[in-house]
């Protein structure tokens, strides 16, 4: 399932323009935020709370649909296959 997050994230447009060359990306954001203390598949560098706040606030919560719809529907798969 992590991957499944991790691969839906990686397809939201990143909306931060790269202005310097340590930018941490969206979907590392995004993961470190799913994550929150486990770290789950982040690639570069982990974004500090403030940092967070910063680059996820202004996304839109709709883009955020479809890696929760993906993994509400595997979880439904797992319940019912057991």
């Amino acid at each position: 399932m992590i991957q499944l997050i991790c691969d839906s994230f990686a397809k939201i447009p990143d909306h931060c323009p790269n202005h310097y060359q340590n930018k941490i990306s969206l979907a590392d954001t995004l993961m470190t935020a799913y994550a929150m203390m486990h770290l789950y598949r982040v690639k570069g560098r982990i974004p500090c709370d403030t940092y967070m706040h910063t680059i996820l606030d202004p996304l839109d919560p709709k883009v955020m649909r479809e890696p929760f719809r993906q993994l509400f529907a595997e979880a439904q798969r797992e319940i019912v296959s057991e």
